[in-house]
C-alpha cells in the first residue's frame, strides 16, 4: 500500500504583508490578522520583513514599529489577564487627564420564595479619577531597522509590554493596605511565605466565606516566595496551569475555591509585610481610557501618527504615537490614561508574613 505524503504549506509572508498593509484595513482588522497569522511566526524567529521590497524602505520602517506595537499590545493583554479578577472598565473611549469616571460594582443577589416581590439590583458607585497618564516608548535609528540581525521587533515590543503592564499593575497593588482592607482575623491571614500550603489557602477561602464574600470569581495574587512554597505542595500542583501562553509566571486554576491564583513577582509589601492578596471582583477597580488627540482638538496639524490599538481579549486600549525627529530617528510611543480605586473592601483578604 502506498501513502502519499501530506505537505502543509503556510501562506508566504509577502502575501500576508500585502493583506496587512491594505489601506482598507482598520486597526482592529490588522490586530486580528496579526494575532491569527503573524504573531506566532514572528515569535518563532521568522523575519517577516526580509522579503518586503527594498524600495519600500519607508514602509519597512513603519512596519517594524507597527509590529513592535502589536507584540506589545499582545503581551500587555496577556499581563492584563491578572487584572481580570477585579472590576475593570477598559472601554476604548477618549478621556482627559483628571476626568472623574463613575464605575459601578453590583451586590450579590439573594434567593427567595417564588413569587415574592423582586429586589432591585443594588449598585455602588465608585468614583475613579484618571490621574495617571503613562507611556512607554522606544526609538529606532534609521539604520537599526534594516541593519541588525537581532530581532528588534520582538525585543522592542516585549520591552514596551513589560513597562506598561507592570506600571498599571503596580498602581492597582499599591492600594492593598491595612487601612483599606483591615487587619482582623476575617480580613487578614498571617503566615510565613515558606510555610504556605493548600491548607493555608483553604483557611483563607473559609475566612472569606464566613465574611460573606461571594464565591464566584475569587482570585489571588501571591509573591514569588509564596509561589515557590505553593509549587512544592502536592495538592496545589494538581491545579497548576502548564499552558505556555497564560503567564510568564506561576498560575493555578480552580484551586481551593479560587478561579485564578497568579504569581506576582513585583507584589509590593506596602509596609505591612504583604505577600498575597485574595479577593472578589468588586474589591478593586481599574479604569483605562485613551488620551484625546491634542492636535485634532485644537485644529493643529501634528506630523505624527495617532492610532488606537485595542486588545481583543481584555478590551485594554492604547494610543500608538509614532514620530520622527530631524535625524530621521523614529520613536514609537504607546500611552494610556488610567485610574485605580478600592472598591468594596469587605471582599478583600490580605496575606502577610508578620503582623
Amino acid at each position: 500500500m502506498k501513502f502519499n505524503k501530506l505537505q502543509i504549506e503556510r501562506e508566504p509572508a509577502t502575501a500576508i504583508l500585502a493583506e496587512y498593509t491594505k489601506p482598507s484595513k482598520s486597526p482592529a482588522d490588522r490586530t486580528a490578522l496579526f494575532r491569527k497569522q503573524m504573531s506566532a511566526r514572528i515569535r518563532a524567529g521568522e523575519d517577516f520583513l526580509s522579503g518586503f521590497p527594498v524600495s519600500a524602505s519607508n514602509t519597512l520602517g513603519n512596519l517594524s514599529i507597527e509590529f513592535a506595537s502589536q507584540i506589545a499590545l499582545e503581551d500587555v493583554g496577556a499581563r492584563a489577564q491578572m487584572l481580570a479578577g477585579v472590576a475593570t472598565d477598559f472601554a476604548p473611549k477618549e478621556g482627559n487627564l483628571g476626568d472623574l469616571i463613575t464605575s459601578r460594582i453590583a451586590s450579590q443577589p439573594t434567593a427567595k420564595d417564588f413569587g415574592e416581590a423582586p429586589t432591585d439590583v443594588v449598585e455602588v458607585d465608585v468614583p475613579v479619577t484618571l490621574d495617571k497618564w503613562r507611556e512607554a516608548s522606544v526609538r529606532f535609528a534609521p539604520t537599526e531597522v534594516v541593519g541588525s540581525a537581532r530581532h528588534l521587533v520582538l525585543e522592542r515590543g516585549e520591552s514596551l509590554a513589560i513597562a506598561l503592564g507592570n506600571d498599571i499593575f503596580a498602581a492597582v497593588t499599591a492600594l492593598i493596605t491595612e487601612t483599606a482592607f483591615g487587619d482582623t482575623a476575617a480580613t487578614q491571614t498571617i503566615k510565613a511565605a515558606e510555610t504556605f500550603d493548600h491548607s493555608t489557602l483553604r483557611g483563607i477561602a473559609k475566612a472569606m466565606t464566613d465574611a460573606g464574600v461571594p464565591p464566584a470569581g475569587r482570585f489571588g495574587w501571591i509573591s514569588s516566595d509564596v509561589a515557590t512554597a505553593a509549587c512544592a505542595d502536592e495538592i496545589m500542583t494538581l491545579s497548576y496551569d502548564r499552558k505556555p501562553d497564560v503567564s510568564d509566571y506561576a498560575h493555578w486554576s480552580a484551586c481551593a475555591g479560587f478561579r485564578d491564583i497568579w504569581e506576582v513577582p513585583s507584589l509590593p509589601t506596602n509596609d505591612i509585610n504583604l505577600i498575597g492578596f485574595f479577593g472578589a471582583r468588586s474589591s478593586l477597580v481599574c479604569v483605562c481610557r485613551v488620551p484625546r488627540h491634542a492636535g485634532r482638538e485644537r485644529g493643529l496639524d501634528i506630523h505624527a501618527t495617532y492610532e488606537v490599538m485595542t486588545d481583543p481579549r481584555t478590551g485594554l486600549s492604547f494610543v500608538r504615537n509614532v514620530f520622527a525627529d530631524s535625524g530621521w530617528n523614529l520613536t514609537c510611543r504607546m500611552t494610556t490614561l488610567f485610574g485605580v480605586a478600592v472598591g468594596n473592601p469587605a471582599v478583600g483578604h490580605t496575606l502577610v508574613s508578620a503582623a
